[in-house]
């Protein structure tokens, strides 16, 4: 608890301007780029995935902070989704962007967010993944990205036990243990026959 409250009190933030820097103290929210932010949001919706029933043979729910991608193979338990992602953002005072919600799918189909059409895109990228009506591109890369991963892993575990500094490792292990089971999450779930799931919806929350 205390390296929490270490981010996210007496943080002081600096901006250059023309050629001087000035500090500006930061009273509430956590700085740009803070490496527990996406940690203390998903903390915050954790019981977004119980209320919301996903992870099921024809539906998937990723997220990282705010970003949300959800997989299925039927417009209706997709469009279900986005009703029940919304309510669940009003009664938690979140605000879903629909602005920045959008959709891929093989087959016509029409999602909405608040009544309000969202866009349909032919492609897009999430947490460097790129992704057409198809599925996953680059799908020969999966093997050498796993590969990384684990390489990654080793590195992470060397520099932990060598360097016993508390704040580091805390750092460290907070992109150990979300980042790399969702790698391994994302390759198990779009390692598979493309005809599995139509429908990817990406949303965003503010």
């Amino acid at each position: 608890m205390l390296l929490v409250k270490m981010s996210i009190s007496n943080n002081i933030l600096n901006a250059t301007l023309d050629d001087r820097t000035v500090k500006t103290s930061l009273n509430r929210g956590l700085p740009q780029g803070n490496v527990i932010s996406p940690l203390h949001f998903n903390a915050f919706i954790t019981d977004l995935f119980n209320e919301i029933d996903v992870g099921n043979k024809s539906s998937q729910l990723l997220a990282f902070a705010d970003d949300l991608l959800f997989i299925s193979d039927s417009e209706k338990i997709a469009q279900d989704f986005c009703d029940r992602l919304n309510n669940y953002c009003q009664k938690n005072g979140l605000i879903l962007n629909s602005h920045k919600s959008f959709y891929i799918s093989k087959y016509p189909c029409v999602l909405s967010i608040n009544k309000i059409p969202l866009l349909q895109k032919s492609r897009f990228k999430y947490l460097g993944y790129a992704f057409d009506v198809d599925g996953l591109l680059e799908r020969q890369n999966l093997s050498l990205i796993s590969q990384r991963v684990k390489i990654y892993e080793k590195n992470i575990k060397k520099f932990c036990k060598n360097n016993p500094n508390t704040t580091t490792n805390f750092k460290i292990s907070a992109i150990k243990m979300f980042l790399l089971p969702l790698f391994d999450r994302i390759h198990f779930l779009l390692d598979k026959p493309d005809d599995n799931h139509a429908n990817l919806l990406y949303t965003k929350t503010v």
